[in-house]
């Protein structure tokens, strides 16, 4: 029995693996994209085609130490470093919808042909709900935390010992 399941799901990778390999290479390009243009950001940030035009290591650390003594300048650098925070977080989260989107697809390829489609289709549909019932456990669980510190500075040893409980409790 086992073995029929496994030369079936075989068959059905078989089929399927072309779709399977170009859902693949475009999540890989879609996330390399937008983590490039956070890469991009850090290095816009810092200057770095000014940074091209010097010829010795001394004209750099000249103008990494310009840099340093310039407040406007680190608060550019700042901004720089947040915008590529930005992409790189925006890159991960495009990285796990595409992934769900893959499994949606491995999903729908056991009952017959799959397509590329597939994957974008499920990632709009199962993905956005994964990501905000994570974001509601972390607000959720944020507040279970801001309570035990809470009941830890009220009542030292039994506030702890409640709030673990309401912690263990809750999860």
């Amino acid at each position: 029995m086992v073995i029929e399941y496994v030369k079936k799901a075989w068959d059905t990778y078989k089929n399927n693996a072309t779709s399977f390999i170009v859902a693949k290479i475009v999540s890989i390009v879609i996330v390399g994209i937008i983590a490039a243009i956070g890469i991009g950001t850090i290095f816009s940030s810092f200057g770095w085609m000014r940074m091209a035009e010097f010829s010795t290591e001394e004209q750099i650390a000249a103008y990494i130490e310009q840099i340093m003594q310039n407040p406007m300048a680190q608060f550019s650098i700042l901004m720089g470093l947040g915008g590529a925070i930005i992409f790189f977080l925006l890159a991960a989260i495009a990285g796990v919808l595409l992934k769900i989107g893959i499994y949606g697809m491995a999903a729908e390829s056991l009952r017959g042909r799959t397509k590329v489609e597939t994957m974008f289709k499920i990632a709009r549909q199962k993905g956005l709900n994964a990501i905000a019932a994570a974001v509601i456990m972390g607000i959720v669980f944020f507040i279970l935390l801001m309570i035990m510190e809470g009941l830890s500075i009220a009542l030292p040893l039994v506030g702890t010992v409640i709030g673990f409980i309401i912690l263990i409790a809750v999860a």
